[in-house]
């Protein structure tokens, strides 16, 4: 609680001191963050809690001196320390940027990205993308881009490798990417020492961009070059062509054909480079008629690595509304030339009035067996002015549990939520089945700024 009263303190002060936050070097400073507070009420006692954390940034910019003009960034860090109330401050170079007549400089210490095949980034399940975890991060730190205003179009990336050069390390072991567009295409050429090779090098191009075909406009992604294999130096090559047609209303294919050799021999490649060898068509077909609206899609494949051809049957559903009510049923199957492989079913039906909505939906693993479904579960929700009250029910062939929620917004800000039942959880998260029913109460306060 102290921790947050301080926070408190600290945002006060910041907008006091934004009014005068500038001065004559040019340092600006800017901030953005949340503040948060909770008590909450339950079976073990009262607790409180509070959060504000803020982002900030601080800027440096110089005056232009000749015909050069400079500029540093610095990021502003801060937070507290194991014990005590003091708030730590640490600034950090971020980015140098200048100019000259030849050439313009960006030397950068935050990792900067410029191809998937050289400058490798994690793609993660949930759609965000980090460096944590990739051999680029680990190896290499900062990078200086050189552009030039006589060659529109031309970078040059010279990015350092963290670790020093031994006695028989290559001559040259840092990374050196060139990027320049051609004829609509993008082409970034690179060459690097090897990771594990300390006098080997890997080097190779990428050519990506958009063909116009006329009635077909797909995208072409084309990489070439030499790796380090398990018997010395290897070729390896990516082709990718994918795009979409729409031949008549309602009817989408998505055609893709690639073919990779040894790509995944590649040092500092993203988590999205894959070796396959396959070409595939995902058809889609949806179209309304009055109320009812069935779609179907599938995406044939012929695995070449394999020899195999999948029939994925990603979806075939059908949606019915009649308001107030909809209805929704989708099966499916990951491959219908395997007989080993089951049809899913998914139903769901919703009400929803004024005040008032209702949904029901259940899940099964196996159409061929309905008596043994993966869940069933009923929500329903009220919302009278500020007051909103929920209620679910879930079970399985094993288990089941319900709850009821509440939630009183007393201002834009502070809300009033209760809770009761033997089920915790979401969709997303998962749900939880307790033995015995929880309760809660909590007083909400939260702004953004």
């Amino acid at each position: 609680m102290k921790k947050f009263l301080v926070s408190l303190l600290l945002v006060l002060a910041l907008f006091v001191f934004a009014g005068e936050a500038t001065f004559s070097q040019g340092t600006k400073i800017s901030f953005s963050g949340t503040a948060t507070f909770e008590l909450v009420v339950d079976s073990k006692g009262i607790d409180i809690s509070g959060t504000a954390p803020l982002d900030a940034t601080v800027s440096l910019s110089l005056s232009p001196t000749s015909v050069t003009s400079a500029g540093v960034t610095f990021g502003l860090t801060y937070g507290y320390p194991s014990s005590g109330t003091s708030i730590g401050v640490n600034f950090s170079l971020r980015t140098i940027s200048f100019k000259t007549p030849y050439f313009d400089a960006l030397y950068s210490v935050p990792k900067i990205f410029v191809s998937d095949y050289f400058t490798g980034r994690i793609y993660n399940a949930d759609g965000t993308v980090t460096w944590t975890g990739s051999a680029f991060n680990a190896d290499f730190s900062d990078t200086l881009k050189l552009t030039f205003p006589t060659i529109a179009g031309l970078e040059v990336y010279y990015i350092d490798r963290k670790d020093p050069e031994p006695s028989n390390d290559a001559y040259f072991s840092d990374m050196v990417l060139v990027k320049y567009p051609i004829a609509g295409f993008n082409v970034v050429g690179g060459i690097y020492r090897t990771s594990t090779l300390p006098t080997t090098h890997e080097f190779g191009a990428e050519v990506k961009g958009k063909l116009d075909l006329g009635f077909f406009k797909p995208d072409l992604t084309v990489f070439g070059g030499m790796v380090a294999g398990a018997s010395g130096m290897e070729t390896a090559y990516d082709f990718i062509l994918s795009g979409s047609l729409t031949p008549v209303a309602g009817l989408e294919i998505k055609p893709t054909v690639k073919f990779a050799e040894n790509i995944t021999e590649l040092d500092y490649m993203s988590n999205n480079i894959l070796g396959d060898k396959y070409v595939q068509a995902a058809v889609t077909y949806s179209q309304a008629f009055g109320p009812v609206t069935p779609k179907v899609k599938v995406t044939p494949k012929y695995n070449f690595s394999s020899s195999k051809l999948t029939l994925p049957l990603d979806e075939l559903s059908v949606k019915a509304v009649f308001a107030p009510i909809t209805l929704y049923v989708k099966t499916n199957n990951s491959d219908v030339l395997d007989n080993t492989k089951k049809y899913e079913l998914y139903a769901q039906g919703d009400l929803a009035v004024e005040m008032f909505s209702l949904t029901a939906k259940a899940f099964w693993k196996d159409v061929t067996t309905l008596n043994v479904f993966d869940y069933i579960h009923v929500q329903a929700t009220a919302k009278v002015d500020v007051l909103t009250l929920t209620g679910n029910y879930r079970m399985t062939t094993t288990k089941n549990g319900y709850n009821v929620s509440a939630s009183y917004q007393l201002t834009s800000n502070v809300r009033l939520t209760g809770f009761f039942g033997t089920l915790t959880g979401d969709d997303s998260a998962g749900w939880t089945f307790l033995t015995e029913p929880t309760w809660n109460a909590k007083l909400v306060y939260s702004v953004k700024f």
